[in-house]
């Protein structure tokens, strides 16, 4: 009977400790999976599933407002031109027009109002036929290199960027000088790095192309006519706040014409 009783009390154990294992390996993979902080604001909560992950800094043009959310009457002075803007993700409407959602403001841009630099992003789509995976190029610990925008961008973003772990790069570029850069999406909380391989702590690589910004949605003249109504026809935001401050100054007003000034009267 006791040997009974031990044999059930260890399968429980063993139940109990394979169901905590589950648990602890899905939360582990469900951290691991989910690295995106989602905003706090109401209308992505509300509109989570029609939005897009962007996760880019666009530059304000001369006519970029606040919303308060993509359907509201309601705006507010924006960025100044040439000011950068966080986007985190960004909402469609049934229009077709591009809302970026601003979390350090907790308001929404219109994406046409917005313009991107040429980035990483932008380089390999328009080199994805020459950019190739190859032979690992092992960086060691240690190591210090310039890391740049892109290649040939003459933007170093880190002139003295030093690997504190081993990296190992499989995704290769040939520019047209025959250096050797080498690519890696994510790499210790930085992505997007370029290292030249071929001369990896030379700051003087030139640029070769100047690339323009551009809009962040090139709206067609439908959207555009649609963009040009929701403007005519906003609200500044600070009717929010003058219109209720009235209501409450003359409700008080006539609270002391009734109780005080009228009792007087009497």
């Amino acid at each position: 009977m006791r040997n009974r009783t031990y044999s059930m009390r260890a399968r429980w154990c063993r139940r109990f400790c394979a169901a905590f294992l589950c648990i602890f390996a899905l939360s582990a993979a469900s951290v691991k999976a989910d690295l995106i902080m989602e905003p706090t604001n109401s209308f992505y909560s509300r509109h989570r599933e029609e939005c897009t992950y962007l996760n880019r800094a666009a530059t304000a043009s001369d006519d970029t407002v606040f919303w308060s959310t993509p359907d509201s009457l309601f705006r507010k002075d924006g960025p100044d031109a040439g000011e950068m803007v966080y986007i985190s993700f960004v909402y469609t409407d049934d229009d077709g027009i591009q809302w970026g959602l601003a979390p350090g403001e907790d308001q929404w841009v219109l994406m046409s109002d917005l313009l991107l630099p040429y980035t990483s992003d932008e380089f390999m789509a328009d080199h994805e036929a020459e950019i190739y995976e190859g032979t690992p190029f092992s960086i060691p610990a240690g190591t210090e290199a310039v890391q740049w925008s892109y290649p040939e961008s003459g933007n170093a973003v880190d002139e003295a960027m030093r690997f504190s772990d081993p990296l190992e790069l499989t995704t290769f570029f040939d520019d047209p000088d025959g250096r050797l850069w080498g690519y890696t999406y994510y790499y210790c909380g930085t992505r997007d790095i370029w290292v030249c391989l071929s001369d990896m702590n030379n700051t003087e690589i030139p640029q070769r192309e100047v690339h323009e910004m551009y809009p962040a949605q090139a709206a067609d003249e439908a959207q555009l006519a649609r963009i040009a109504e929701l403007k005519d026809r906003s609200i500044s935001q600070i009717w929010l706040i003058v219109v209720p401050t009235a209501v409450v100054i003359l409700l008080a007003l006539f609270l002391i014409w009734f109780f005080w000034i009228r009792k007087r009267k009497s």
